[in-house]
C-alpha cells in the first residue's frame, strides 16, 4: 500500500497537535503547582480529592466554632479573676468594719466602696464577647443584669449556650450569671447589698454576716471558674485533635493534586522536544513537496 504525501502530512499535523497539547499541559502543571488539571485526568483522584475537600470545610468550621467557644471561656475567666479579687476586697471590708476598732464613720466610708465594688461586679455580669452576653444563658442579645432600686436583677435564663467541637461532639462554653453572682434576690448582688446598707446603719451584726455570705460567693466564684476551666480543657484538647485532622486532609490532598515540579519539569523538556521534532518534519515534508513541485 502506497502512503501519499497528503497522508504522511495529516499524519504529522496530528503529531503536532498532539504533541503541543501535551506540551501545554506540562506549561499549566508547572505555572498552577496542580497535575490534575480536569476530572477526567485521573478521575479516582478526583473523587478522593472532592471527599477530602468536603472533610476540610467541616473542620474548619468546626475550628471557626471552637475559637468562638474559646474567646466565650477565655474572656469568663478572665473578667471572673477580677470578680474573685474584688470579691475578696469587699469580705476585707466587712472583716475590717466588723471589728471594734471601726466606727459609724469609717461604716459610711467603707459603704462607699462597698457601692463602687457593687458597680465594678455589674459592669464584669454584664461582659460581652463580639456582641453576645456570656453571662445572660441563652439570651445573650442584652445585658443580662440591670439596677432596680438598691437591687441588681438577673434578666437571663439558665441556658445552656453549645459549641461543635468535633464532627459528633458539643460543648457547653458558658454558665449562667445566676449560679455565679444570683438573681438578685440571693447571692453576691445581695449579699453586697445587704453589707452596703449594714454599713451606713452601723449594724455590726450585719456587717459580719455579710462577711460570713461574701465567703460563700467567693467560693462560687472560684467553683465557676472550675468549670470554666474544665470547658476550656476540653475544647483546646479538641482544638489541637481538629487542627491535626485538618493538615492530615491538607498532606492528603497536597499528594494528589500537587505536581513534583522536577519530574514535571523533565517531562515539560520531552514534551517541548517532540512538539520541535514533530515541527521539524513537518517542515521537511513542506520543503520536500516543494522541491518535487519545482523539479
Amino acid at each position: 500500500m502506497r502512503v501519499t504525501q497528503s497522508v504522511i502530512a495529516e499524519m504529522l499535523k496530528s503529531d503536532i497537535q498532539r504533541n503541543l497539547k501535551r506540551l501545554q499541559e506540562s506549561q499549566e502543571m508547572i505555572s498552577s503547582g496542580k497535575r490534575i488539571l480536569s476530572p477526567s485526568d485521573d478521575p479516582s483522584a478526583v473523587g478522593r480529592l472532592i471527599g477530602y475537600k468536603v472533610e476540610l470545610s467541616q473542620s474548619e468550621q468546626i475550628l471557626e466554632d471552637i475559637e468562638n467557644a474559646l474567646a466565650f471561656l477565655n474572656t469568663a475567666d478572665s473578667v471572673l479573676a477580677d470578680a474573685e479579687n474584688l470579691v475578696s476586697r469587699a469580705r476585707e471590708i466587712a472583716i475590717e468594719m466588723a471589728s471594734d476598732t471601726a466606727n459609724a464613720q469609717d461604716r459610711i466610708q467603707a459603704a462607699d466602696e462597698i457601692r463602687q465594688i457593687k458597680g465594678q461586679l455589674i459592669q464584669i455580669a454584664n461582659t460581652s464577647v463580639a456582641g453576645q452576653y456570656i453571662f445572660g444563658g441563652t439570651k445573650t442579645t442584652e445585658p443580662p443584669y440591670e439596677i432596680s432600686g438598691d437591687q441588681v436583677i438577673y434578666k437571663g435564663n439558665s441556658g445552656v449556650i453549645l459549641r461543635q467541637i468535633g464532627s459528633d461532639e458539643t460543648i457547653q462554653v458558658n454558665v449562667p450569671g445566676h449560679e455565679i453572682f444570683g438573681n438578685g434576690e440571693v447571692g453576691l448582688f445581695k449579699t453586697l447589698s445587704d453589707l452596703e446598707r449594714a454599713l451606713t446603719s452601723n449594724d455590726i451584726g450585719g456587717i459580719r454576716d455579710a462577711a460570713d455570705e461574701l465567703k460563700v460567693n467567693h467560693e462560687t466564684i472560684l467553683s465557676a471558674r472550675a468549670k470554666i476551666g474544665g470547658y476550656s480543657q476540653r475544647v483546646r484538647f479538641a482544638k489541637s485533635s481538629i487542627e491535626g485532622l485538618k493538615e492530615q486532609l491538607e498532606r492528603m490532598m497536597s499528594q494528589i493534586e500537587d505536581v513534583d515540579l522536577a519530574e514535571a519539569s523533565i517531562q515539560l523538556a520531552r514534551n517541548d522536544n517532540a512538539y520541535k521534532a514533530s515541527l521539524l518534519a513537518a517542515a521537511r515534508l513542506l520543503q520536500s513537496s516543494l522541491l518535487d513541485f519545482l523539479g
